[in-house]
């Protein structure tokens, strides 16, 4: 017998061999395949460096998301209203001088807030009704003391306390500056009688300004708001009768507090004057003359465009107008002028 190992490969075994006609049939073949196989690629996947920036894949679900690439924002929308000297309720007229096209700058510390900053050597403000000027300070601006606990104040630059001034928690008292000593600062009080003043050590207080003025003029029932000495508002308001009038003289904005009810508005700015004929209002305990809504439909009707005396001392704007006010701080000046004609 001859050897049983492996019987060698017969050539019929092998798809090389055979007729040419089937080698071409097989290479053609090969090739279809190939062809085919890209155009399905290129379809179906049209680049790798296309689909990493336009799909992430998420480990936890390993879901591709498509990823939105966002358009870059339209300046426009960032346009601030321009706020200017406004003549009536809701009707803005040119940008009062000084003051540019789009209100005042946001001043740090002051829009809505007594800006606790214990910096001294923040300058007051000169040239202001109300003032007596205060040495080194930038023109249209206020120095105001701010007080985060309580504080004494003193009839002089020396001797005892003649009383104290409260700051309420999370509500510090803000008092302007009319003076100062080496050492002093003199401010208003906000207290009876009106226009009181006193003295306060300097170290014991932080100090902030404000630009911010209101004027009301009594006799002709309008409010008028300044910054920087410029006018920037000038509506007309609810002011107090010959009864119940609004006190006049020198006065400033203690703080701003919630509405008690829907009329006043969404915001109420309590004086440091109080009415000469009441002692208490709605059970304040106190008669502070304060700066809020119309109260009622009738009131603002009455108050139209040409203000209205219908007060019993306090300042009545229309809802649109009080809301101007927004950004003005504790502290800022308050000058009530004239009287109501007897």
């Amino acid at each position: 017998m001859g050897d049983l190992g492996p019987r060698p490969r017969a050539e019929a075994d092998d798809p090389r061999s055979g007729p040419p006609c089937r080698v071409a049939a097989v290479a053609v073949a090969g090739v279809l395949v190939a062809l085919v196989a890209g155009l399905i690629a290129a379809v179906v996947r049209p680049g790798a460096d296309l689909e990493r920036t336009a799909v992430s894949q998420p480990a936890a679900t390993g879901i591709p998301v498509p990823r939105t690439v966002p358009s870059p924002p339209d300046p426009a929308a960032f346009t601030r209203p321009t706020r200017g000297l406004t003549t009536g309720p809701g009707t803005p007229t040119a940008a009062a001088p000084g003051v540019a096209a789009g209100g005042p700058p946001e001043m740090p510390g002051l829009a809505g807030t007594s800006g606790v900053a214990g910096t001294p050597g923040v300058a007051g403000t000169s040239g202001v009704a109300g003032t007596s000027g205060v040495a080194g300070a930038p023109a249209g601006r206020t120095l105001v003391a701010v007080a985060t606990q309580d504080v004494s104040w003193f009839a002089g630059t020396g001797g005892s306390a003649a009383g104290l001034v409260i700051a309420s928690v999370g509500m510090p008292a803000s008092l302007p500056v009319i003076d100062q000593r080496p050492g002093w600062l003199r401010v208003r009080l906000p207290q009876r009688p009106n226009g009181s003043t006193g003295w306060l050590r300097r170290a014991g207080v932080g100090l902030t300004s404000t630009p911010y003025r209101i004027e009301v003029d009594a006799l002709a029932a309008r409010l008028r708001l300044y910054y920087a000495n410029a006018p920037v508002l000038d509506v007309p308001a609810g002011v107090g009768t010959r009864e119940h009038p609004t006190p006049t003289g020198s006065f400033y904005i203690t703080r701003v507090v919630p509405p008690a009810r829907a009329g006043f508005g969404d915001l109420v700015l309590v004086t440091s004057a109080h009415s000469p004929t009441a002692t208490d209002y709605d059970d304040s305990l106190d008669a502070s003359v304060a700066i809020h809504g119309p109260l009622d439909t009738t009131a603002d009707v009455a108050i139209g465009t040409r203000g209205a005396h219908i007060a019993r001392g306090c300042v009545r704007l229309h809802l649109a107008d009080l809301d101007r006010l927004r950004e003005v701080p504790p502290g800022t000046p308050v000058d009530i002028l004239t009287e109501v004609a007897v």
